[in-house]
């Protein structure tokens, strides 16, 4: 099982919680999908390539920032229903604090050769573990090349991290005091920051998966984009990587 095998941070108390929410929950989900024909349950995204991060202040002052991002693929679409129902299931099983929230994506099998070639088909394709069931219903995803990724995927990427971003500053207003969504509010900023760096790659055709290759180009001899996105990106860094009040800009 993948949620043995690999550690999905380089902290062990993330990754504690990141391998105990996994393996309540992989198995559960296993069951919900059956009548669907489930065929491989895949984790993707910073929890599939080690990079998890969470925040640990004083006991007991700790949230998981990083969210577990999970795909299914079922022979049969699921219908919106039964897909609405797992989806508020998930929320009450991992709520977001102290986390790791679970998002879940949905792909019948026979669509899995026309995904589109986004940056995350891209990481899904080259770097998802397999949870549960076949690996050759994994491999179905086309292995999309970066310089295949086209460019309004940078403007989109852009625009999500803004909204979340947003969203993270409203929530924080709504929680005077609390701490937990000032620490939020960071970490969608440093993505934001960040973010600007990835689109940069994505519009030279040399993105690459996870932020710790992608930080390799951010300090290489000549980074993608322009002076101020790798001044900006390279400021936050140590903080998406490791946040902490000691990384913080």
């Amino acid at each position: 099982s993948g949620t043995c095998e690999h550690n999905h941070s380089a902290e062990g108390w993330v990754d504690a919680r990141c391998r105990e929410v996994l393996e309540r929950l992989a198995p559960a989900l296993a069951e919900a999908l059956r009548p669907y024909g489930l065929r491989a349950l895949l984790l993707g995204g910073s929890a599939a390539l080690g990079e998890a991060v969470g925040w640990a202040g004083p006991d007991p002052e700790r949230w998981m920032l990083s969210d577990l991002d999970l795909t299914a693929i079922t022979r049969d679409v699921v219908p919106l229903a039964a897909a609405n129902r797992i989806h508020a299931w998930l929320s009450e099983q991992a709520p977001a604090r102290p986390g790791p929230s679970v998002t879940l994506g949905l792909v019948p099998f026979a669509h899995c050769p026309f995904t589109p070639p986004t940056p995350g088909m891209v990481d899904l394709a080259h770097s998802a573990r397999l949870l549960l069931g076949e690996e050759r219903s994994w491999r179905a995803f086309p292995r999309i090349q970066p310089h295949r990724i086209p460019r309004w995927e940078a403007l989109r990427l852009t625009g999500n991290r803004a909204l979340e971003l947003l969203r993270a500053t409203l929530n924080r207003q709504e929680h005077p005091g609390d701490r937990s969504f000032e620490i939020r509010e960071q970490h969608a900023l440093a993505k934001a920051a960040t973010g600007l760096f990835t689109a940069s790659l994505i519009l030279d055709g040399a993105y690459a998966t996870g932020w710790r290759e992608r930080a390799v180009r951010l300090w290489g001899p000549n980074p993608s984009g322009p002076a101020e996105v790798v001044r900006l990106a390279r400021a936050w860094d140590s903080f998406l990587r490791a946040p902490a009040e000691e990384t913080r800009p």
